[in-house]
């Protein structure tokens, strides 16, 4: 970068020329830089310079902190038959060393408009892909994953920064790692941006983020465990049973979990096989419009059971103990809610890893 210079202008004036000592100093992409940010042109900014009477090396300091040292790297790819699959993501990096200070990604089929253009700002592409639908390919965003962080690391990033020319090579390795990983023939482009640190100060990212609320405190409140819903269906009893609108809280019902949610098949096999029938105690009844009531089920903590009816249905409360099955006795109700509760916080940690 500092092979380009900016030729001294005739004469050794001071006023309305550039000392060469000076000009010897300052990169001819800085001043282009400089120029294009303040809006004028680069013959203004040196003379700027010579008027003012500043130091030379403080001059020279000035300028490169005005010159660009974030970078932008955008790409889009998909594959040659259209519709298979396709993808976009941008980096956001400080370019002297590296560190990424945003990452947008997206990936999957057919979610990516024609009108995407990776050569737009910055700020636009970012905000393009963060705009689009949740993709429900979470494998191919774990691959996409994984690519990105080979591919781009600081290194690489801080080479495109200081070498935008640089980003063809590093498109037609992206397609190659893209090829192998999906088996599939790929299209890619990439685009290097670079800017200044105003650019980013005037972004979404440059905003102060809000404060985050304190921790609990060894010894406090535990963090409330995310709430899981299960759809399901009270038995009907017309003649034994009791009205919806006459529950009361902790009155036993038996139900069938719906079978739709795999979370609500998994339990009732689970409570199958501890000798149990799948029923659940009144935690909370609600009213709801045109006469029904909404019955919330306590399953286990953070797992809640749930069915709406008229109030004047009459549905089957469990009134008898439980009968274990042959071979051995039955869980008691309260171990079986705990059981549950771990059992689906596997699951969930499963499903998350």
């Amino acid at each position: 970068m500092m092979e380009d210079r900016i030729e001294a202008s005739p004469g050794g004036d001071m006023k309305g020329s550039v000392p060469e000592s000076l000009v010897n100093l300052i990169p001819s992409d800085v001043v282009e830089d400089l120029a294009n940010l303040l809006g004028c042109s680069r013959e203004s900014v040196l003379k700027a310079i010579s008027a003012s009477g500043v130091d030379q090396e403080r001059a020279v300091a000035m300028l490169m902190a005005a010159a660009p040292t974030y970078v932008a790297v955008k790409g889009r790819f998909e594959t040659r038959r259209r519709g298979d699959l396709q993808g976009v993501f941008c980096y956001v990096a400080n370019g002297v060393t590296g560190d990424v200070l945003d990452l947008s990604f997206w990936v999957g089929s057919g979610g990516v408009p024609d009108s995407f253009d990776v050569s737009a700002g910055w700020e636009a592409v970012r905000s393009a892909i963060r705009s689009l639908p949740p993709s429900p390919d979470r494998g191919a965003y774990r691959q996409l994953e994984g690519i990105l962080e080979r591919m781009f690391p600081p290194t690489a990033l801080n080479t495109l920064f200081k070498d935008p020319s640089t980003a063809g090579a590093k498109t037609q390795a992206f397609k190659e790692a893209l090829s192998q990983a999906f088996k599939l023939d790929m299209l890619c482009s990439i685009e290097v941006e670079r800017f200044h640190r105003i650019r980013l100060e005037m972004s979404p990212l440059g905003k102060p983020k809000e404060p985050q609320p304190e921790e609990p405190k060894a010894g406090g409140e535990r963090p409330k465990i995310t709430e899981i819903t299960l759809h399901c269906k009270p038995q009907l009893d017309p003649v034994r049973g009791k009205s919806v609108g006459d529950l009361k809280v902790g009155d036993l019902i038996p139900v069938d979990l719906d079978d739709v949610s795999p979370v609500g098949r998994l339990i009732s096999r689970f409570v199958a096989r501890a000798g149990r029938r799948v029923e659940f105690p009144v935690e909370a009844i609600e009213p709801a419009k045109g006469g029904d009531a909404v019955v919330k089920l306590a399953v286990s903590e953070g797992i809640t059971a749930v069915f709406k009816m008229s109030k004047d249905m009459k549905i089957r409360v469990a009134q008898e103990p439980v009968v274990a099955p042959k071979g051995g006795p039955g869980l008691p109700l309260v171990v079986l809610a705990a059981a549950i509760g771990l059992f689906v916080l596997v699951l969930m940690l499963v499903l998350r890893g």
